[in-house]
């Protein structure tokens, strides 16, 4: 089991390359986690 700070150490990451961090979560379907960061 982690700790808890997976999402958080990559929303920090999403945010500091100027992208987005989108969560989708619904009962018997799972999570969906979506990362876009720009091109270089």
């Amino acid at each position: 089991m982690g700790g808890g700070f997976g999402l958080t150490k990559a929303y920090s990451v999403v945010r500091r390359f100027g992208g987005r961090m989108w969560i989708d979560s619904a009962e018997g379907r799972g999570t969906r986690i979506t990362l876009r960061l720009p091109r270089p």
